[in-house]
């Protein structure tokens, strides 16, 4: 048999126990070792015990004597063995938990790249969002994603619905957040023109949600006229609705 300087063998009733420290530098990166130093001097101490008792057993010819050598010795070669494992295991956490670090590493360097591609815009009611912009959106649709999982170098997309009550409602399925818009609502958009930007700065109609509410005539409300209030008619741009509005120009 060849054996390394790394390697012990104790020969016991024909068997021979081979030990080696070679374990203790298995799943290293590249050349450099990774070991638990106190389980690896633990380790080293019992097959250095060990060698001492082997030494000692040379010559002895009482039956008695030789078979309490064999037990102790193998006694100190289990616990050679169990440093061994131990510090194996430590490495393989360690191991474990560096890979980790390095899936969020390359997560945040992506996320550095991908939270370029967006910009803060006010969506209606002096409630923010984030928008992609027209030049980097790689042929994706338009789309407003959350502030607060922006900061946290997350993306969600944040989902629209209309409310009951009138207003809209966007939500965020990751942190659950919810924003409430109740009037001017700005949906996503790569306009570009200031005469699309003045469109969508328009409430939206209840009715088609697709088109914007022009103001077509102003007039004194009937009931609130003389306190200034004026009445408005407002007509869609898409489907032609046509409804009135309460305004009060003092507020």
């Amino acid at each position: 048999m060849m054996l390394g300087k790394n390697t012990v063998v104790a020969r016991l009733g024909g068997f021979a126990h081979v030990n080696t420290l070679a374990g203790f530098w298995r799943g290293g990166r590249g050349d450099i070792p990774v070991v638990d130093m106190a389980s690896l001097a633990s380790a080293i101490s019992s097959l250095k015990t060990a060698g001492d008792i082997a030494k000692a057993m040379i010559g002895l010819h009482d039956a008695r004597t030789v078979q309490a050598k064999v037990i102790e010795l193998n006694g100190i070669i289990l616990s050679a063995q169990h440093s061994a494992l131990t510090a194996q295991s430590d490495q393989l956490t360690l191991l474990e938990r560096v890979r980790e670090l390095e899936k969020e590493i390359a997560r945040l360097k992506a996320w550095e790249t991908e939270k370029q591609r967006y910009q803060l815009t006010d969506i209606g009611d002096g409630t923010f969002a984030y928008a992609i912009k027209e030049s980097v959106s790689g042929g994706e649709p338009p789309h407003y994603i959350c502030a607060n999982c922006y900061e946290q170098a997350k993306k969600s997309i944040l989902n629209r619905s209309r409310m009951p009550s009138g207003g809209d409602l966007l939500t965020c399925s990751s942190c659950n957040a919810k924003l409430i818009i109740r009037h001017g609502y700005t949906p996503p958009s790569y306009a570009t023109s200031p005469q699309e930007k003045m469109r969508l700065a328009l409430p939206p109609c209840p009715l088609c949600e697709a088109g914007r509410l022009k103001t077509t005539k102003v007039e004194k409300d009937p009931t609130f006229g003389p306190v200034g209030v004026q009445r408005l008619t407002l007509s869609c741009d898409r489907c032609g609705h046509v409804e009135t509005r309460q305004y009060d120009p003092n507020k």
